[in-house]
């Protein structure tokens, strides 16, 4: 089966994609918590720190319920996290799903080995209300592509996995991306703010 680009977008497709390869990999951590703030529609998106972010690079959250009274609303965020991986040639293999999948659940129990004051504190990512029952959805996204194993191990494990040409094709009908210079969305990117 063969595609075709509207020229339309074509100019678009180029600018999205170049950005994707010239970008850092800490900028692209960036780039995936704008996707989540773009494309998926969270309310409130982070990128994490740059070192001993415990295996999550982006993090976002919507309240999913709106009916309820304003105390249990706050306690009413769907969390959106995940993975990045900026690789120009290689794939996303099962052993960095399988990190991913520990990296939630760790979150979720707040079980980390950063801690506070040599006292065994547990406060990396304390701003993040993620109690036992708090719905989380992983996202794992590459500037590159998944192994087949990868791959089928994000459908079984109900990881949404978002290649390259996913990515790519996000941004590209995204009315908000649309007629964006490469410069533009990198300044977009670098206005994405990290929680540590």
């Amino acid at each position: 089966m063969t595609y075709a680009l509207d020229l339309n977008y074509k100019d678009d497709f180029i600018n999205i994609t170049k950005v994707i390869e010239q970008i850092s990999a800490d900028d692209f951590e960036k780039l995936c918590a704008l996707f989540l703030k773009e494309i998926v529609q969270r309310e409130s998106v982070n990128a994490t720190q740059r070192s001993h972010d415990q295996g999550i690079d982006f993090v976002g959250y919507k309240k999913y319920v709106q009916c309820l009274t304003t105390g249990e609303q706050n306690n009413n965020l769907l969390y959106v996290i995940g993975q990045a991986k900026h690789y120009s040639s290689q794939s996303v293999e099962t052993t960095e799903i399988r990190e991913l999948a520990g990296s939630v659940y760790l979150l979720r129990s707040n079980n980390f080995s950063k801690k506070r004051n040599g006292k065994g504190d547990k406060v990396i990512y304390s701003n993040l209300e993620i109690n036992a029952f708090t719905p989380i959805v992983p996202y794992f996204i590459t500037s590159n592509y998944f192994s087949k194993y990868a791959y089928i191990l994000c459908k079984n494990a109900s990881i949404i996995a978002i290649d390259r040409l996913g990515l790519s094709l996000n941004f590209l009908f995204s009315n908000r991306f649309k007629g964006m210079t490469q410069e533009d969305i990198k300044k977009e990117i670098q206005k994405v703010p990290r929680i540590s």
